[in-house]
């Protein structure tokens, strides 16, 4: 259901013209929960490993962050096992840590 090229067959430019970012997505969640405080929502898309990391880092930013995260299934089996859906299967740990930690998750 991903395509043949793993992204629903979208193409993606082979150059750009960014340059790779100095602060790491760590810092960057940590940096943007504090400054944005409750007009921010952060949507991870794939697997929890960087917010856990981030809620590791700076404890404090987890009575502030609000998250909406994709993962697990009500009615249907998982996608990589029957069990299992791919964002949560990627880093278990990371997503129990999220789920966990009484952030505010949706």
């Amino acid at each position: 259901f991903h395509g043949k090229n793993g992204l629903g067959n979208v193409e993606v430019p082979v150059k750009s013209d960014r340059a790779p970012e100095e602060k790491s997505a760590v810092d960057f969640i940590i940096e943007s929960v504090h400054a944005y405080g409750d007009d921010l929502v952060v949507v991870p898309t794939g697997a929890s490993t960087t917010i856990a990391a981030a809620m590791r880092k700076d404890p404090s930013i987890i009575e502030k962050i609000h998250i909406v995260t994709m993962g697990g299934s009500l009615t249907q089996p998982g996608n990589v096992s029957p069990f299992a859906e791919a964002n949560m299967s990627q880093d278990p740990v990371a997503s129990n840590e999220m789920f966990s930690s009484g952030a505010d998750i949706t």
